[in-house]
């Protein structure tokens, strides 16, 4: 599996850093020649070769776009019309894919097909409405919501001239909206390239573009399947038994009218049951999650502190004025001006702090917080191509007025929205935020230690409640230190953000790898220092194994193994040392469910012999690496033909034996039940 140095060389390094630097292939000012000249030079050096490239070829694409089409889509459209349009086509475009996903589901309710599927599939089955074929509604959410900032670059360089009357916006959304997703794809692939390394691939039936490592990057997806899954799986589990809560109780909806004269009418009412649900399900989710130790910290933002739960609350509160404003909306379909601005949901920002205040229960300074934290300005770039509209679902259309992004509010993930705010207020490294490292770290030895007193199988442990500090020089920091058996195991924690991104998963490789570097740095010092161990777990130091490991707060990261350092997640440590098996997924139908178990181990020294495995190739993971197939996609280029080389789930890949087993428990139940409801009907026919 390929690491960080595997992609440094000396192209990567002018790419990306200062000094000698090579223009971007998406820059105005990029410029072909140098990285043909870059070319010739790293002939000899593959990587280098294969970035020139890449970068060579996504440039040529992204001119040719700009020149044929771009500049001439925008060359008689005002500024203010641009970004109306922009978000009125996010919102239309989100508002028909809506409608296509609950037509499908009520046709797959009604069909007679009782084939077993796994909830994961239903995000990821295909879309009527989708331009080309393998495209997920999750992929069309998030083509129409990253190709936001392309919209706002274009936008920002144009006049504020009145286009001519009759404009045809359709037309234009049209033409708009498939150039610059082929331009935001196209900024993907390239971002791929340089900070994970895929490359362009020639045969005969022309280009591919794809991984150059296989197995890392279906890692990165299974384990981003393998996180939503963990995520929502307890929620599908208990949808029948909602929770209630006390800090959603006061919360208020939104409704909205038209008044005489323009005016918009703004009422408060109590929300419905099923709409709550929605918010107190998206909390039970985070508070499961390793964002839980976060959603409270303050955090001051435009003179007030607010917490991520509050923004959280906001977003829900910003979905219903939507909704609210929606049913507003008279046209199905954008022609002109008008039918765009009423999908751009226009608000003024003086109605957003009353809503917020209103259904939040909040003083006028924290509403004006919450807004200044969710508001975008599509004119600074930087901002828009790094956090997006993802993390700011409110773009400023003008010193009065905001407009919403749906898709962003609904359907982008609570969790990413908290990393990404995490992320832009206080760094990707929580484990620096003393407040936060140090809550994690004190929090997973208080979790090991207990789940390891509760175990049944497990009798000879023992786990320090306290991290090791360094005294002397020379000397090391343990943060958990604890054993199973003779296996003792010395702990690195890390609090780091969840990455989403290719430059993102560069950085949390890097950390990964760094971090693989610690732990076995202090699994060598306590080898030498084997007393401090003795006294510390109760253990003759001549019996025991000292195993190296990185535990991370979430998910991805976690069943690697670099430099023969494990690296895992305090969510399966804390299974594995709570319990010799784990719940790894339920049938349900009707009301009833079956509960599908996997076994860790049997007896003490079947946990001391299986550390090393179960963490190494997690079995929580290994049902997404086991069902990820690869497929070609064709990309929509600006000239030519280009195959996307690209991971998915196999159909029914997530339904395991024991879950197949569970449904035909359920089918052959029902069959039973109707054969004996059709012998009583004919006994009394009889």
């Amino acid at each position: 599996m390929k690491r960080t140095k595997d992609l440094s060389s000396p192209i990567f390094t002018r790419a990306t850093r200062g000094g000698d630097r090579l223009s971007s292939p998406f820059a105005k000012n990029f410029r072909v020649d140098e990285w043909k000249e870059a070319l010739e030079e790293a002939e000899g050096n593959e990587r280098d070769v294969k970035l020139c490239m890449s970068a060579i070829f996504f440039g040529n694409q992204v001119s040719s776009l700009r020149d044929r089409h771009i500049k001439r889509i925008f060359k008689d459209i005002s500024k203010r019309s641009a970004l109306i349009l922009a978000v009125g086509s996010a919102n239309r475009n989100y508002f028909a894919l809506i409608r296509d996903f609950r037509e499908r589901q009520a046709e797959r309710a009604k069909s007679k097909d009782s084939s077993p599927f796994h909830l994961m599939e239903i995000g990821k089955a295909g879309s009527q409405i989708a331009p080309q074929e393998n495209m997920s509604p999750d992929d069309l959410v998030t083509a129409i919501v990253d190709t936001l900032p392309h919209w706002f670059f274009e936008a920002k360089e144009l006049s504020d001239d009145r286009e001519p009357i009759g404009t045809d916006f359709g037309l234009l959304e049209l033409r708009a909206g498939w150039a610059l997703s082929v331009e935001s794809g196209l900024r993907d692939l390239w971002m791929s390239a340089l900070w994970e390394g895929r490359e362009l691939k020639g045969d005969g039936e022309g280009l591919t573009f794809g991984p150059a490592d296989r197995e890392l990057d279906g890692y990165w997806y299974a384990s981003q399947m393998r996180t939503e899954a963990a995520l929502w799986g307890p929620l599908a589990l208990f949808h029948d038994l909602p929770e209630d809560r006390d800090d959603t109780q006061d919360i208020r909806s939104v409704f909205v009218s038209r008044l005489r004269g323009g005016r918009t009418g703004l009422a408060f009412p109590k929300p419905s049951g099923g709409r709550l649900q929605k918010l107190n399900e998206t909390l039970g989710v985070l508070e499961r999650s390793y964002i839980g130790d976060y959603l409270d910290v303050p955090i001051e933002v435009a003179g007030s502190e607010i917490s991520m739960r509050l923004l959280i609350k906001a977003l829900w509160v910003l979905g219903e004025l939507g909704a609210a404003m929606r049913l507003n909306i008279r046209a199905r379909i954008i022609r002109g001006y008008r039918d765009a601005r009423e999908f751009s949901l226009r608000v003024s920002k003086k109605d957003c702090v009353r809503v917020f205040r209103e259904c939040l229960g909040i003083e006028e300074s924290f509403a004006a917080s919450v807004l200044s934290q969710l508001v975008l300005s599509p004119d600074d770039t930087g901002k828009c191509f790094k956090e997006g509209v993802w993390l700011h679902p409110l773009v400023e259309l003008d010193e009065e007025h905001v407009m919403i992004v749906m898709p962003s509010v609904d359907v982008g993930t609570k969790t990413r929205f908290v990393e990404r705010t995490l992320t832009e207020l206080l760094g990707p490294d929580l484990t620096k935020a003393k407040s936060l490292g140090g809550t994690f770290e004190k929090g997973t030895r208080k979790r090991v230690q207990a789940a390891l007193a509760g175990n049944k199988i497990i009798d000879d442990f023992a786990c320090l409640p306290h991290a090791i500090n360094k005294v002397s020089e020379g000397g090391e920091e343990i943060d958990l230190l604890f054993r199973i058996g003779r296996r003792v195991i010395v702990g690195e924690l890390k609090c780091l953000i969840a990455p989403n991104e290719s430059i993102e998963r560069y950085s949390h490789l890097s950390k990964l790898e760094e971090a693989a570097g610690q732990a076995r740095r202090k699994a060598e010092w306590l080898s030498k220092n084997k007393h401090l161990v003795e006294d510390a777990l109760d253990v003759d130091g001549a019996e025991i194994e000292i195993t190296p490991m990185v535990i991370l707060n979430q998910r991805i990261g976690s069943g690697l193994v670099i430099d023969e350092v494990v690296i895992t997640d305090v969510f399966l440590l804390e299974l594995f040392a709570g319990d010799g098996s784990y719940s790894s997924g339920a049938a349900m139908t009707k009301g009833r469910k079956a509960v599908a178990f996997e076994t860790f181990y049997t007896t003490q020294k079947e946990a001391e012999d299986a550390i090393q495995d179960v963490f190494s190739s997690p079995p929580p993971l290994r049902p997404f690496i086991e069902g990820i197939e690869w497929v070609n996609v064709e990309f929509p280029a600006a000239f030519g033909k280009i195959r996307l080389e690209t991971p998915r789930l196999k159909d029914g890949a997530l339904v395991t034996p024991d879950l197949e087993t569970a449904a035909d428990i359920f089918s052959l139940d029902e069959a039973l039940s109707k054969s004996f409801e059709a012998k009583e009907l004919l006994a009394k026919g009889k």
